[in-house]
């Protein structure tokens, strides 16, 4: 939840880029889940998430974060676990992960060293 409410204009700068002090961070994606009178409700996905990111970015484009919730970590949904919990992972959540890993280790499009040798 973040204080006011964003313009269009705002998210597409935060899918476009911010500049930081590391360098430009994105948002892989970002909407509008609800507009309140003082304040909008985002979600937003990013692709690596750096210290504080989420909030530095919005602080950038003029709106303080109120709340931040993590909902998922890469392909695993985190439901309802509550902060400082954990919970055994399932059988189909590690193969998604190890999906995930392996994409973005090899991207496509990417193309791969030859190796030669024995």
């Amino acid at each position: 939840m973040v204080a006011g409410n964003p313009t269009r204009e705002v998210l597409a700068q935060l899918r476009r880029g911010v500049r930081l002090a590391e360098g430009v961070a994105r948002v892989e994606q970002v909407r509008a889940k609800s507009h309140h009178k003082q304040s909008t409700i985002l979600e937003m996905v990013l692709r690596e998430g750096r210290n504080r990111e989420i909030r530095r970015l919005l602080a950038k484009v003029g709106h303080k974060v109120l709340r931040l919730v993590r909902t998922a970590v890469g392909p695993v949904k985190l439901g309802r676990l509550p902060p400082g919990e954990s919970r055994r992972l399932t059988s189909a959540e590690l193969r998604a992960l190890r999906r995930a890993a392996m994409e973005t280790s090899h991207p496509k499009g990417s193309k791969r060293r030859q190796r030669s040798g024995t």
